[in-house]
């Protein structure tokens, strides 16, 4: 009988309800009439109770018996029982033993007629889980030591079975918090075994790829590799941090963290736990704070250069100027011309340089004009091909009548520059032969593919010209790629590069309201993508050669020369008074003004930039009082990079310092036909 209990307990023992109620059976049918086990929580509550009694009437009484209130095991009858720790009897029952054992309740115990009573603890590995009370009716059959000895036996199979089910149950509420865990988790959990084959994913990690678990199941881990030929990306260092990039169900490319953990198998094969982290938007972050902070440290520099360059032009008129006087003076053929002639061309050279910086510093704009690139890209072709070589293969867009039109507003020469200059650096990349590859598309630009360094106006002009120059050379690491468009910086040998061609492209096209995107890693090549505002505007037909003839010879003139630099001011008079010319100079624009009210003046020859008023607003004040006296204007770079207080006027005549003589008095004679 003790066997067939045994065994009902283990066949209910993931089921607590059960258990306690198959051992009330099995109590009331070995030892006594009725009996009642009662189990107690951890907090010593008697919180689960099951009752038997052949009688159904009697059972309903030994119910009624239970407390209504939950009951501390240190209370009335079962405190006496759990001190003991072993079975107490009482035969003979008295009125008195009933009000001791039964307390208010004491009346449906009398009723129940039991003549004896035998409780004892449910007691497993020393914790004390409830008790089993059993009783008889009358006193003819009175608990003797073989009944206390079979009820100790039962109750040892009891609180077993007991301990087992709450371990069960224990066991089950941990795996059920385990799993909500695993499923609710921000992170994805993916196990894989020896073979690369998946045994395990949360739903978390499924959304990562884009699938459902079960086809996640389905498939290797290696099988959402990019690289096929790479090693398995699930075996890798423990106790640190990864960053990977794993293929999603749609094709692209996504960024994760990975934290390896090896476990040991049953069958002794290891297995790997891999807690995945999708941090794509964490890189993409990332990165675009880089391009910010890459731009911004450029724009720096481009002030800083465009500030250097104006003083350097400066300093290079007064030596051209100079110069071209002392040409004036020596006899032709002499060493001392040969000299005046290296001068110059020194001056010429240093002129270029400042030009290139100029454009980096984003103070070129130059003359915009609407121009469709795809037109210019088809202009420079020819050229291009005998440049790159014949071990280049060149690839550029093909113009088709479907196709949109790509019209951007930029100086036409500047934007010949800024694909001269990106193909150059593709050919220096790729010396063993390789293809470049040109491409121009008018495209919809979302914040996605622009970043927190977008133009302020985006919002209202979403629609770009894209233009992407690709090379498949040797291409660039993320430290080159950073400073790829500083002024000097290059990696070419000594001799054979200035490091200003990449930083000439980054001014013209921040000058034109414009994006530079670089994309580059080493061995794969690189991709220069330029966002340039797209313009609704027909493309203006490209002039070539001055749009106005220089007039005949104007008699003596009075000019007025306003330069902050007095040696710039005294070259300039002397190369304007031996072609008839009287010069006036003053070195502010106040006096300027303060001078025109007292003398007549026929032109005004101002510099762009000085202290306090620049020379736009200079001329828009002397136009109040003087209308239609003609102006030129000379600077070492061009109002763009002052902003708005210095843009000159549409059609003004702007003399690039340094300048020759012959420029100086092309420049006057041009003025002077505009007079009315």
């Amino acid at each position: 009988m003790l066997a067939d209990l045994a065994s009902a307990l283990t066949t209910a023992s993931t089921d607590l309800d059960r258990v306690v109620e198959c051992a009330a059976l099995a109590a009331a049918e070995l030892i006594g009439d009725g009996a009642v086990v009662r189990l107690a929580n951890d907090q010593g509550i008697f919180d689960r109770a099951a009752v038997h009694h052949p009688d159904a009437g009697l059972a309903e009484l030994l119910n009624q018996m239970l407390p209504r209130q939950q009951q501390h095991v240190d209370a009335g009858f079962a405190r006496e029982v759990r001190d003991h720790g072993g079975a107490v009897v009482r035969n003979n029952l008295t009125e008195a033993a009933m009000r001791e054992i039964a307390g208010p309740l004491w009346e449906y115990l009398k009723r129940l007629r039991f003549g004896s009573i035998l409780m004892v603890p449910l007691i497993a590995d020393g914790t004390y889980l409830g008790n089993m009370s059993l009783g008889r009716e009358g006193t003819r059959r009175p608990y003797l030591d073989e009944d206390v000895q079979l009820a100790v036996d039962v109750a040892a199979r009891v609180a077993l079975a007991v301990a087992t089910a709450r371990s069960v149950a224990l066991l089950r509420e941990e795996r059920e918090n385990y799993r909500v865990i695993v499923q609710t988790c921000s992170e994805g959990v993916w196990k894989v075994d020896a073979e690369g084959r998946t045994r395990f994913v949360n739903d978390r990690m499924a959304e990562i790829l884009g699938v459902s678990a079960e086809q996640l199941l389905a498939r290797p881990a290696s099988h959402w590799q990019p690289d096929p030929g790479a090693g398995p990306w699930w075996r890798l260092p423990e106790r640190r941090l990864h960053e990977r990039r794993l293929r999603h169900d749609d094709g692209h490319d996504i960024e994760v963290q990975l934290s390896v953990s090896s476990l040991p198998a049953p069958a002794g094969a290891p297995e790997w736990l891999i807690m995945v982290t999708d941090i794509t938007d964490r890189i993409r972050n990332r990165e675009l704070g880089e391009r910010l902070a890459q731009m911004q440290r450029l724009d720096s520099i481009g002030q800083l250069a465009g500030g250097v360059a104006h003083d350097f032009n400066n300093l290079l008129s007064i030596v051209s100027g100079a110069n071209e006087l002392m040409l004036l003076e020596v006899p032709p053929g002499s060493p001392a011309a040969d000299l005046t002639r290296q001068i110059a061309s020194a001056v010429e050279q240093g002129a270029a340089l400042t030009r290139q910086l100029l454009a980096f510093g984003r103070g070129q704009p130059g003359n915009a004009e609407t121009v469709d690139v795809l037109d210019v890209i088809a202009e420079l072709e020819p050229m291009l091909r005998r440049t790159l070589g014949e071990h280049i293969e060149l690839r550029c867009p093909v113009r088709e009548d479907n196709r949109a039109p790509c019209r951007v507003r930029i100086d036409q020469g500047q934007l010949h520059q800024v694909i001269v200059n990106l193909t150059t650096n593709a050919r220096d990349a790729m010396d063993a032969g390789g293809r470049l590859s040109i491409d121009c598309e008018h495209v919809l630009v979302d914040r996605a593919e622009l970043g927190d360094t977008m133009p302020d106006d985006f919002d209202d002009k979403p629609w770009f010209v894209r233009l992407a120059v690709s090379d498949t050379g040797t291409g660039m690491d993320a430290v080159t790629l950073r400073r790829a468009f500083e002024p000097f910086y290059t990696t070419k040998s000594a001799g054979h590069g200035t490091g200003l061609g990449l930083a000439g492209v980054y001014g013209i096209v921040r000058a034109a309201g414009g994006l530079v995107r670089p994309y580059s890693e080493p061995g794969h090549g690189t991709t220069i993508k330029i966002y340039l505002p797209a313009s609704d505007e027909p493309a203006a037909p490209h002039q070539a050669g001055p749009v106005e003839a220089p007039p005949a010879d104007a008699g003596p003139l009075h000019v007025l020369v306003v330069e902050d630099d007095p040696a710039l001011a005294e070259v300039l008079r002397r190369l304007l008074e031996p072609g008839g010319c009287t010069v006036t100079a003053v070195y502010n624009p106040h006096a300027a003004l303060a001078l025109l009210n007292t003398m007549p003046v026929d032109l005004v020859i101002t510099d762009v930039v000085m202290p306090d008023l620049t020379g736009p607003e200079l001329v828009a004040a002397i136009h109040r009082h003087r209308p239609g006296l003609a102006v030129v204007y000379t600077s070492g770079y061009t109002a763009g990079v002052l902003g708005e207080r210095a843009h000159l006027e549409p059609g003004a005549i702007l003399l690039e310092k340094p300048y020759t003589r012959a420029g100086l008095r092309d420049a006057v004679s041009r003025a002077l036909a505009r007079r009315p």
